[in-house]
């Protein structure tokens, strides 16, 4: 019998044996590619941020109150636990960001699993595998967020009536939406009200009797976010000024992040250049939008003809999934890059198959949406092509009884590393002469400040030096970035943090000087108290490559 009037979306039924062992094969599957596709090289600025943060929680300093971040604490505390459990080094983190990525492909096939068939459900699958591994980006925290977001959806999106323990899912649900905003607080959000919007169409067309189950899901759903919200929001509030959590989470990613930071969208011309040159990948943005307007149309195209009825007749699922998509452009079209469109394109697939699987406009709108996932997939064909290309190569010299060089290259980080931190990931050589002449002569309680070779106008730092050198900074805001540490107050307040804590070393690296983006951020202040600061308190030492090490022109002795 179908689940919703008219359309043929919630009629699968999938066998419980097929269904575990399909999704045992996709995550086997997932976990192999991307393990086998990593990249190395070790991000030095937004990978940088989540091993410094993750250290800083395992030695007792707080987000916003001890180092300023964007992120929420999620991040940090989950790898930093990990950091206590396995050790401090890249390998754990590169784990868990493998286990985050293999989870959101496994969540896209148990969502799909909710109305589509398997055929369908594995190729929409391999699209967001393909995806991530394209992405990639280590670390960033977007990836634990989106697979809460999926799993959340999951669980919201069962049938009211027939589900196996309703209650429990509902809770667990609402905890893992939560759990997304300590996460990001912008996907989280974005989460909940997707979650919201599968609660209110969970249970269409079920007459007078619809009120009183609702009103339980409502609660179930509510107290699994509130369970997992309230007492992080309420230690943070105890233990962090409202000051610094106003200024970390509202004022700096509404009024400053968006003027300095924003990207414009690529040429449209780059959809339809050969995918398979450098750069042709960026135009893969313009996906979420194809598709997400796609679905909306269709979805909105279905309500207006079937009127009230039709709209409590659309599934929960397809609808909240193209709600989320859309949200998520918000963040994407800010600073627009394939990383930063993540969100919206992994929501836009599952949203498009889904609304393909439930046919609400016939044959016409299935036709409609092939010819959007053509047009979405055109940049995919690229990073698919070497893929396929580095499988093939992979294959035919285990053929001859050698070992593929990937494999060589993934034992060589993992078994011989440069540095016990950098395990299982490569970086250039003066990197790892920088970190290891700081970790050799940094005294024990002393800190050490990496900055820019200018800091009236920033692009961005080296973070990933402080973990590399187990060292920490000397100022909360170690992270460099422009609108912030280019402004005259913060300047001066890292003056006076350098001059209570002063630093036995400053690392000065100019390799991103240079660079420019279309936005305010390429802009000098005209702000030189810092650069001033330093030049008058510091000299030159040693150079290693791009980085100069200043040394006290005044004996420092630890705090």
């Amino acid at each position: 019998m179908p689940a919703f009037p008219g359309l043929p979306f919630g009629q699968v039924q999938h066998r419980p044996t097929l269904r575990f062992l399909t999704i045992t094969g996709v995550a086997l599957f997932a976990f192999s590619a991307l393990l086998l596709s990593t990249q190395l090289d070790l991000r030095a600025y937004d990978e940088g941020l989540m091993l410094y943060g993750a250290e800083q929680v395992t030695k007792g300093k707080l987000p916003y109150r001890d180092f300023w971040t964007l992120y929420g604490p999620g991040a940090f505390y989950a790898l930093g636990a990990l950091f206590d459990a396995f050790g401090h080094s890249v390998a754990t983190s590169r784990a868990l960001d493998l286990g985050y990525k293999t989870g959101i492909v496994v969540a896209s096939s148990l969502v799909l699993s909710r109305g589509c068939r398997w055929p369908l459900n594995i190729f929409s699958t391999g699209v967001v595998l393909l995806l991530l591994i394209s992405i990639q980006q280590p670390g960033f925290p977007i990836f634990p967020a989106i697979l809460m977001s999926l799993l959340a959806l999951y669980f919201l999106s069962a049938p009211p009536v027939g589900s196996a323990w309703p209650g429990l899912r509902l809770l667990a649900g609402g905890a893992l939406a939560g759990g997304a905003v300590l996460y990001r607080t912008d996907l989280g959000l974005y989460a909940l009200l997707a979650c919201t919007v599968a609660l209110f169409l969970a249970e269409p067309g079920s007459g007078p009797r619809r009120l009183q189950p609702e009103r339980s899901r409502w609660i179930w759903a509510g107290t699994g976010v509130l369970l997992v919200v309230v007492p992080a929001a309420a230690a943070l509030a105890c233990a962090v000024p409202a000051s610094d959590l106003y200024q970390d989470l509202v004022r700096i990613p509404v009024q400053v992040y968006p003027s300095v930071r924003t990207l414009p969208w690529p040429e449209p011309d780059a959809i339809w250049l050969n995918p398979r040159q450098p750069g042709a990948f960026t135009a893969v943005v313009y996906a979420a939008v194809i598709a997400t307007g796609c679905c909306l149309a269709i979805w909105a195209t279905f309500a207006f003809r079937r009127g009230k009825s039709g709209a409590l007749a659309i599934p929960p699922l397809p609808i909240a999934l193209t709600v989320l998509a859309a949200l998520c452009l918000i963040k994407g079209a800010i600073r627009v890059e394939p990383v930063h469109m993540a969100p919206a394109l992994v929501a836009s697939t599952l949203a498009m198959t889904t609304t393909f699987a439930a046919r609400p406009a016939g044959r016409p709108g299935s036709c409609l949406i092939i010819v959007a996932a053509f047009i979405c997939m055109w940049p995919l064909l690229g990073p698919a092509w070497r893929l396929e290309k580095e499988l093939k190569l992979a294959a035919k010299t285990a053929m001859t009884g050698t070992v593929p060089a990937i494999w060589t290259r993934i034992a060589d980080a993992c078994g011989r590393p440069a540095l016990a931190r950098l395990r299982c990931a490569t970086t250039t050589e003066d990197r790892v002469d920088t970190a290891r002449f700081l970790a050799d002569h940094t005294p024990a309680g002393q800190t050490v400040y990496v900055g820019a070779g200018r800091h009236d106008k920033l692009f961005m730092n080296d973070v990933s030096l402080y973990f590399l050198s187990g060292t920490s900074a000397p100022t909360k805001w170690h992270d460099l970035h422009p609108g912030l540490q280019t402004t005259a107050e913060i300047q001066q307040e890292m003056i006076a943090d350098l001059r209570r804590t002063p630093p036995a070393w400053v690392v000065i690296d100019e390799e991103w000087d240079l660079i420019e983006e279309p936005n305010l951020g390429r802009v000098s202040s005209g702000v030189t108290l810092l650069d001033d600061y330093l030049r008058d308190n510091y000299a030159l030492h040693r150079t290693i490559g791009p980085y100069s090490l200043l040394a006290p022109r005044r004996p420092t002795s630890p705090p």
